[in-house]
């Protein structure tokens, strides 16, 4: 994508939720700052979408991420919001290929069909990363009207720049993305589709099999457990074990 390709793009639509624009003034000037930064657009908001997406490849079919949703538009202010993080083709076309889903006789367990988007390995607010830093910002979601949207995008990039990529240098690149996700649980605002997993699936890759296998079941018999201490059914049980058996065949080879 050329930078600025979005500016070309600016007009209104009654059918966007963004203040009926396709693709907002303010959505248009953080795609030009993005772009001079390496991340393309990979999923444009249309008449209808709430969100956009910004990428960035990295290795074993992965891409940092910048997503941005609307919250809400309210007298011709657009209120929105930002996360950033690691997204994995790698997890979701192993789920694909193992047909986990046949493992879960109750879809309220997981996938009831093929996954066609990349799995979030870390996501995180960029606010969070604002208000847990030095100095902390206390900003929960960004606004902008159409006076002001180039200074809004101004702020977004700024504050990306200096808390959302200093969090994204201590993960992009794959040891480092290995070790977070082992130790996930210490991560105060971070999320995962599933740490431990994307981790075996990555050590898997990397070469590294029979560490790959211990992630694999430590990950494992630590849900199992959580089930239980939850007390959940023992079809939520067993559709662990079956996935862990899928999974544990995969790394085998």
């Amino acid at each position: 994508m050329k930078s600025g390709k979005f500016i070309l793009k600016i007009e209104k639509n009654s059918r966007s939720p963004w203040d009926g624009y396709s693709v907002h003034p303010v959505v248009a000037n953080i795609d030009l700052g993005l772009s001079g930064r390496g991340f393309n657009i990979a999923e444009q908001g249309e008449s209808y979408d709430w969100d956009f997406r910004w990428e960035k490849s990295l290795f074993c079919n992965s891409s940092l991420f910048f997503d941005l949703y609307l919250n809400k538009c309210t007298k011709g202010v657009v209120d929105f919001s930002i996360a950033i993080g690691i997204n994995s083709w790698e997890f979701t076309e192993a789920e694909n290929h193992l047909k986990v889903w046949e493992c879960l006789k109750n879809p309220q367990f997981g996938l009831s069909g093929e996954s066609a988007y990349a799995a979030n390995v870390v996501r995180v607010p960029l606010s969070f990363l604002l208000l847990n830093g030095n100095p902390p910002v206390e900003r929960l979601t960004w606004k902008s009207g159409l006076t002001d949207f180039a200074k809004v995008a101004e702020v977004v990039l700024q504050d990306f720049v200096a808390y959302g990529e200093p969090f994204l240098a201590t993960i992009d690149s794959l040891p480092m993305l290995i070790r977070f996700l082992q130790n996930m649980d210490a991560k105060k605002g971070v999320r995962s589709v599933n740490a431990s997993l994307a981790a075996a699936i990555y050590l898997f890759h990397a070469g590294e099999k029979d560490a790959a296998l211990v992630e694999l079941k430590y990950g494992f018999d630590a849900r199992i457990r959580k089930a239980q201490s939850l007390n959940r059914d023992a079809e939520a049980i067993q559709a662990l074990n079956c996935k862990y058996e899928r999974y544990k065949n995969y790394l085998l080879g």
